[in-house]
């Protein structure tokens, strides 16, 4: 398992502009490659849970699943997801689905939102197209869909810029990508939290840019 780092410090703000302590170093973003890399958070969405999240695919997009973030139920209909097959959008907040309307393409960076009424990808939007069921809030993967504590569509060849959660208009987690200076570890530091979450694959993270 990644180890988890809780830290004892208060963050104020949004998040998205927050700061991580010093002993981090925060990037443009983390790249799971095209081997085995995912985090699984402790973090349990809400029952009106919301996202938003800046992503690309790196060089081409493979086929298949490959999940930025969520988790599932028994089936797809059943979780709070966000997943590409292929280079075709699908996603899921809790009741609402999203399936395979918008089409995004490689080496372009998207900045996206999600929730029960509407998904943007970029400049492109689309009302749920149906109605799922819902399920009881698993902990929240990263690179992958946490189904029962294990790990479902891991990426690959994907980027991950930021990623904020929401529960209604309250912000409840708050992913940055970044580095520990010591060891040069690289995962997603979460600052509403206050925890460092790093690969539990057996593949590795790649990195961005210090910003």
């Amino acid at each position: 398992m990644g180890m988890i780092e809780i830290r004892r410090r208060v963050i104020f703000g949004d998040g998205g502009s927050g700061e991580i302590p010093k002993e981090y170093q925060k990037v443009e973003y983390i790249e799971c490659g095209n081997k085995d890399a995912y985090i699984i958070t402790d973090y349990l969405s809400s029952n009106t849970a919301s996202a938003k999240w800046g992503v690309s695919f790196v060089g081409s997009i493979p086929n298949g699943e490959k999940c930025v973030f969520g988790w599932l139920g028994e089936g797809a209909e059943q979780g709070f997801y966000a997943d590409f097959y292929g280079n075709k959008f699908y996603g899921a907040v809790l009741n609402s689905r999203y399936r395979g309307r918008i089409t995004v393409y490689p080496d372009v960076v998207y900045d996206c939102s999600m929730d029960g009424i509407s998904l943007s990808i970029g400049n492109n939007k689309q009302s749920p197209e149906y109605t799922g069921s819902s399920n009881t809030p698993s902990r929240l993967g990263i690179f992958c869909a946490n189904k029962y504590d294990e790990p479902f569509w891991i990426a690959s060849n994907m980027r991950l810029y930021y990623l904020n959660v929401f529960s209604g208009k309250t912000l409840t987690a708050s992913f940055a990508p970044c580095y520990r200076i010591t060891d040069g570890e690289i995962g997603m530091y979460d600052l509403i939290s206050e925890r460092f979450y790093t690969n539990e694959g057996t593949g590795k993270f790649k990195k961005g840019m210090d910003v």
